[in-house]
């Protein structure tokens, strides 16, 4: 009963810290090797290699080369969200009570990641004639992989290294493979193997075949070299309806779900057509693997900062700046027009990846110390099952985005496979990616500094967490 009272007491969302108690020290653990964090983080690397282009890319490029209709992508979108709302809290609950067990989160990220190989090259190698129902079904193997793998590893890098500064450490290592998977894609169709620097069919070849071939190396080397992490054994029995009520009661895991829900519907809506708008508005279709690339450079070099603005700041904050910048970047498309230097889009694509790594880099940690707060509360280590809330909202909200953006563009005549629109067609377009994704934007800004878990509060959960 006492660490319950301290939890109600310490950190209910309307009651103040321990007044008078100043900060606690951390608990550190803070002593893996970069050896070890390299090789926790490596299938990062390859998974977002694959994943990235699913949300920017295959979509405009199965309409523009395989004729498919943006509205019937946007369908497509849709129904693989709600696949994920039913598999990713199965697969968040497994993990748990695997590693509840003793099991280790590996196993789940080299399976998945396994899986993850065969889908993607589906996906990227479709047949001539490809049908929807063919985008449809390899979308949702593909997706299932990824939640397979990326859920038990986002929990994992909470395991890693539990304080508060030092879960920085562990989850910037993850981000910066994320990243450096990213920056090698968008690379691809700058070699001399194509004749164009264009993303085409051909170029999604070689890009399923060397993803494959990353993934299965940075599985090996995780699965070899990676530390388990912290084990918390806990005795309380656990099933569906206990976990469901430690959910709807957790207060902090609800505001930072509302919050991460505005951002991906935000983001969602900007990643499904930042393709079309660039080539099928802009007309830079030639340039758009520069710009991707340059801007996941930029997104890559930020990582450093923002570590270092948390360790100033506090995790709140940093999200919250990287939400405003955001907002202010896709702002500024409003002022780019056809004609115009691609510098210009490089510099918004580029900021957007910058904000991008702060937000991501922040939320992850955040929640998972609102994993430590469950497991002060529930006596229950969910940390894989709150990871899935988070990826199955990113999933659904950006899912759901993505759709309802492709739809807007098409009801207004976008049409991808030109660069002659008309004056409806452009104003649908970018009220569909600009002024919509602002103003989510603006909204999860303000919901984020209402989040109650602060470094000091922190430092109290795990205290207690250590005591009992």
């Amino acid at each position: 009963m006492a660490n319950k009272k301290v939890v109600g007491r310490a950190l209910n969302i309307m009651e103040p810290i321990y007044k008078g108690q100043g900060k606690a020290n951390n608990i550190s653990t803070s002593n893996k090797t970069v050896f070890q964090l390299i090789a926790f983080a490596a299938p990062s690397c390859a998974t977002f290699f694959l994943v990235n282009p699913m949300w920017t890319l295959l979509p405009g490029i199965y309409a523009k080369y395989f004729g498919l209709d943006l509205v019937a992508l946007a369908s497509v979108i849709l129904y693989t969200r709600l696949f994920d709302a039913i598999t990713d809290p199965i697969i968040g609950f497994l993990s748990d009570w695997h590693r509840s067990r003793g099991g280790s989160r590996r196993v789940w990220v080299t399976g998945g990641g396994l899986c993850a190989i065969v889908a993607a090259y589906f996906l990227y190698v479709p047949p001539e004639n490809v049908s929807l129902l063919y985008y449809l079904v390899w979308s949702l193997l593909f997706y299932l992989s990824f939640t397979i793998l990326d859920m038990p590893h986002l929990a994992w890098a909470g395991e890693l290294i539990p304080d508060y500064q030092g879960r920085v450490r562990s989850y910037s290592y993850r981000v910066v493979f994320m990243y450096l998977g990213q920056i090698l894609f968008f690379s691809m169709p700058l070699l001399p193997l194509f004749p164009s620097n264009e993303y085409t069919p051909e170029m999604l070849r070689y890009a399923a075949i060397f993803g494959g071939i990353l993934m299965a190396i940075g599985l090996a080397f995780n699965y070899i070299c990676a530390p388990d992490g912290e084990h918390i054994s806990t005795k309380s029995k656990d099933n569906f309806i206990t976990v469901w009520r430690s959910i709807i009661s957790n207060n902090p895991l609800l505001l930072f779900l509302t919050t991460y829900a505005a951002v991906g519907f935000g983001y969602g809506m900007w990643a499904g057509l930042v393709f079309v708008y660039l080539d099928g508005y802009l007309d830079l279709g030639g340039e758009i693997a520069q710009i991707f690339l340059l801007g996941n450079v930029a997104g890559l070099l930020s990582i450093p900062l923002w570590s270092h603005a948390v360790d100033r700041t506090d995790k709140n904050t940093v999200w919250g700046a990287g939400m405003l910048l955001n907002a202010l970047l896709i702002t500024g498309y409003f002022f780019i027009k056809p004609g115009m230097s691609w510098i210009f889009s490089l510099i918004c694509v580029g900021g957007t990846s910058v904000a991008l790594a702060g937000m991501t880099l922040a939320a992850s940690a955040i929640l998972a110390d609102i994993s430590d707060y469950g497991i002060l509360k529930y006596s229950r280590n969910r940390a894989a099952t709150y990871f899935a809330l988070l990826t199955l909202s990113l999933k659904i909200t950006m899912g759901i985005g993505g759709a309802i953006a492709l739809g807007i563009a098409g009801s207004f005549g976008f049409d991808a496979t030109t660069t002659e629109q008309t004056n409806s067609a452009i104003k649908g377009v970018q009220l569909a990616f600009i002024v919509i994704p602002v103003g989510f934007s603006l909204a999860a800004f303000v919901l984020v500094f209402f989040m109650p878990i602060t470094r000091e509060r922190h430092a109290v959960i795990r205290r207690w967490i250590e005591r009992n």
